[in-house]
């Protein structure tokens, strides 16, 4: 016959390890529940929205900012609209893109352009609806200007291929672009270190279905004066 006695442990001690045991298994649960479901940890890779995110930050994303995603579903319930400005985490909808590669991988840009805005960029300055855009967070590194390569398309034609992912992944693209409207359920995003970024300039809309959240804090990075901060 077994009994609590027959444990070198006293069944006061017992009780008291179990309970400890049992709260940090309830601790374990809630932190991969909100990890799963709420809030996200990621760490940026390289510069493409430098100065905002630096390569080696490391950042939380709100998964729920935008709704509450239910599982084995693709719609949101309580949902809440993104805004122009956003910083967002997303997973491409694309395949085969040529310097992404891995289409399991996640990425973060800033929301420029909502759906049915028309977006043209002229010598690197950004024109959205028709006026010129203030855009604090832009980095431009590159004093060269690429003249784009517009001449072959008609404005329909160059819509279609925006949409359909079919204009060339050229550097043409960078400077000079549009003009574009933004589809429903889509929207027009780009990194803030605008000449050393690949985003829909190149690839196209962005389907709101892939968008997985707002960052919103930078947790950890190689510069201790940026632990903390807030993601604008």
């Amino acid at each position: 016959m077994t009994t609590a006695m027959s444990i070198l442990v006293a069944p006061k001690q017992m009780f008291s390890l179990n309970g400890r045991a049992q709260w940090c298994l309830l601790a374990v649960g809630v932190l991969l529940l909100i990890s799963r479901w709420f809030t996200g940890a990621y760490y940026v890779a390289d510069g493409e929205m430098a100065k905002t995110l630096l390569a080696g930050d490391c950042i939380f994303v709100n998964k729920i900012a935008y709704g509450f995603r239910l599982p084995l579903f693709k719609a949101r319930v309580l949902r809440r609209p993104i805004g122009r400005g956003d910083v967002v985490v997303f997973q491409p909808g694309f395949v085969n893109t040529q310097r992404c590669g891995n289409t399991g991988k996640e990425f973060v840009s800033r929301v420029i352009g909502l759906p049915g805005d028309k977006v043209l960029i002229r010598n690197k300055d950004l024109l959205l609806n028709g006026r010129e855009s203030v855009e604090p967070h832009a980095v431009y590194e590159d004093l060269v200007i690429y003249p784009g390569d517009l001449s072959r398309y008609s404005k329909t034609d160059y819509q279609s291929a925006w949409i359909n992912r079919r204009l060339p992944r050229s550097i043409a693209n960078r400077d000079n672009f549009g003009p574009v409207v933004v589809p429903a359920g889509n929207y027009f995003v780009l990194g803030d270190n605008r000449d050393n970024s690949y985003d829909s300039r190149f690839w196209g809309p962005l389907d709101e279905r892939f968008i997985r959240g707002k960052a919103f804090l930078i947790y950890w990075s190689q510069r201790r004066e940026r632990i903390s901060k807030l993601i604008k």
